[in-house]
C-alpha cells in the first residue's frame, strides 16, 4: 500500500486503491473510483529503497549462515577424520591387531573408538542433507563429484603446501619442515566412507526443501489474504 496517494481530480485519497498494469505503457494505473481518473501510482523513493536493502541484507544474512554451517560441518568431518587417524596411528600403532588391542581397553579409549565414528556418520548424515537442500538445481553426479573434490581437498591441503612450498624451501635453505606425513590411504578410505554415507542424508534434505516450500505458500497466503481483506475495508 502506498504512503498516500491523492487524485488529482477529485482529491481522493487512493493510497488503498490497487493498481492495474497498463499493457501497453507498462505502468502501474490507478482508477479513481470517485471521478474515474487514471493516475499512475509511482514506489515512493524511501520504502523501494528500504526494500532493496531488507531484500539484500535477507540475502546475505542467508549466505552468510550457508556458510558458517558448511564450514562448521567441514571442520567436524575433518576433525573426526585426524582424530581417528591418530588413534590408528598412536594407539593401534598401524595394524589390525594393535587397533584391537586398544578397543579391547575399558574405559575412555573404547567410548573414543565408538563415539568418533559416530559423530563422523552423522556429520556425513548432515552433509548430504545440506547439499541435497541448498542445492537442488544441481545434478546429482556434479554435486557429489564437487563434495568430494572439496573434501580431498580440505583433506590434504597441508599435505601440498608442504610437498609444493616448505619441502623445497627445506631443501634451499636447509630450515627444519617437522611434518609428519599422513596416512593418505586412510584418509582416502574415510573421505570414500563419508561420500558414501552422505546420501542417507538425502531424504532428510529433501524434508527441509518440503518444509520451507510450505511455509514460503503460507506466508503468501497471509499476504494474500491480508490485502484481499485491506481491499474490502476501502
Amino acid at each position: 500500500m502506498a504512503m498516500s496517494h491523492i487524485c488529482r481530480g477529485c482529491g481522493r485519497e487512493l493510497a488503498r486503491v490497487r493498481p492495474v498494469a497498463d499493457p501497453d505503457l507498462g505502468l502501474r494505473v490507478v482508477v479513481c473510483p470517485g471521478c474515474a481518473a487514471a493516475t499512475v501510482r509511482r514506489r515512493d523513493a524511501v520504502i523501494d529503497g528500504y526494500r532493496r536493502a531488507r531484500r539484500v541484507w535477507i540475502s546475505l544474512s542467508a549466505l552468510a549462515a550457508q556458510l558458517l554451517f558448511a564450514v562448521l560441518l567441514m571442520l567436524v568431518v575433518v576433525a573426526s577424520i585426524g582424530t581417528l587417524e591418530g588413534f590408528w596411528v598412536h594407539r593401534a600403532h598401524g595394524s589390525l591387531a594393535g587397533l584391537a588391542d586398544s578397543f579391547a581397553e575399558t574405559g575412555a579409549n573404547r567410548i573414543e573408538w565408538i563415539a568418533v565414528p559416530v559423530m563422523l556418520a552423522l556429520a556425513a548424515v548432515a552433509l548430504g542433507a545440506w547439499l541435497t537442500s541448498c542445492f537442488p538445481h544441481w545434478r546429482r553426479t556434479r554435486l557429489w563429484a564437487a563434495a568430494g573434490v572439496v573434501l580431498l581437498f580440505v583433506l590434504f591441503f597441508r599435505l601440498l603446501v608442504q610437498l609444493a612450498i616448505l619441502d623445497p624451501l627445506h631443501h634451499l635453505t636447509g630450515l627444519g619442515s617437522g611434518y609428519e606425513r599422513p596416512e593418505i590411504v586412510l584418509r582416502l578410505g574415510l573421505a570414500a566412507a563419508v561420500l558414501v554415507i552422505a546420501p542417507a542424508g538425502i531424504p532428510l534434505g529433501h524434508l527441509l526443501c518440503w518444509v520451507a516450500a510450505g511455509v514460503g505458500v503460507q506466508r503468501r497466503a497471509r499476504y494474500r489474504r491480508s490485502r484481499r481483506r485491506l481491499r474490502e475495508s476501502t
